[in-house]
């Protein structure tokens, strides 16, 4: 097959209003709003507070899905019964583009603990993880570690990172800064790393999200064209995209596909058609 043409149209959605509001209440995790990832490390207790379960070592994660970014506030209370360090501490994700982050992601996320037992704030890309944020040392030097913590981010980058340990009445400035690396969110996230001992020593409560989906002004691309014999093509694009009125149609009699597939990430869509592809015809 030397060429095929593929006529489409499609729209996407740019501007919403975002809020996760989520206190455990109703002693689940699993809905309303669903939370997925390392689900079995992840308990709801008596208290119902969200508490860390595990007896071993592990980096545990869970995300409910969120897109506010601009104007946006993010507020969560982290409890840690156990002094922290470089290899127990939890993060806040405010914003990443996955809900798993095993081998990496984009996004923004508030450390609590950590080698210089503070709370910072970190942009992430891909696995590489910079401090943007430098907060106070030995804010978190504690056993245990009772805070709330609070970010804001205007439209234009600027991030400003509170946070209040239980004994204090107001929130204390940990820093401000501007940063526009990442550029939107798909979902709010809650990480913890132990070691076999603190398995159960990392709670999380009380989490506000407010804000902003990103006014995306930049069109999506097509990237990538894929043909897999007999009858489906994939199509690859380089944001999220939402396909509910797209049309896709190819010529030389094979018309509309008759089934569509589409990943969670939403950054591509499998075509199947009744119609086998032709080896040699140009479509």
């Amino acid at each position: 097959m030397k060429n095929l043409r593929l006529f489409f149209v499609f729209f996407v959605s740019v501007l919403c209003f975002s809020q996760v509001n989520e206190n455990f209440s109703d002693g689940d995790f699993t809905n309303n709003p669903a939370w997925t990832g390392t689900i079995s490390n992840f308990v709801v207790n008596a208290a119902y507070q969200l508490q860390s379960q595990t007896k071993a070592t592990s980096t545990s994660f869970l995300f409910t899905p969120s897109e506010a970014f601009d104007d946006a506030s993010w507020e969560c209370s982290v409890k840690i019964t156990y002094n922290p360090s470089a290899y127990n501490y939890a993060s806040v994700y405010l914003a990443s583009d996955k809900n798993d982050v095993t081998e990496g992601c984009n996004g923004y996320y508030v450390q609590v603990g950590g080698s210089n037992d503070e709370v910072s704030l970190y942009v992430q890309q891909g696995t590489k993880k910079t401090k943007i944020i430098d907060g106070k040392d030995k804010r978190t030097d504690s056993n245990p570690v009772d805070l709330r913590i609070k970010v804001t981010r205007d439209s234009k980058g600027n991030f400003t990172l509170y946070s209040r340990l239980s004994t204090e009445n107001e929130y204390v400035l940990e820093g401000s800064t501007q940063n526009n690396v990442i550029k939107g969110c798909s979902y709010f996230g809650l990480l913890f790393a132990n070691t076999g001992l603190t398995g159960n020593d990392y709670y999380f409560d009380d989490i506000l999200v407010t804000g902003n989906k990103v006014l995306d002004t930049d069109p999506p691309l097509w990237t990538t064209f894929t043909l897999e014999q007999p009858n489906s093509l994939i199509l690859g694009f380089s944001e999220p995209m939402d396909f509910t009125r797209g049309a896709f149609s190819v010529d030389q009699g094979i018309g509309s596909p008759s089934s569509q597939e589409i990943p969670e990430d939403k950054l591509s869509i499998t075509l199947s058609f009744e119609t086998v592809f032709e080896k040699g015809k140009i479509y």
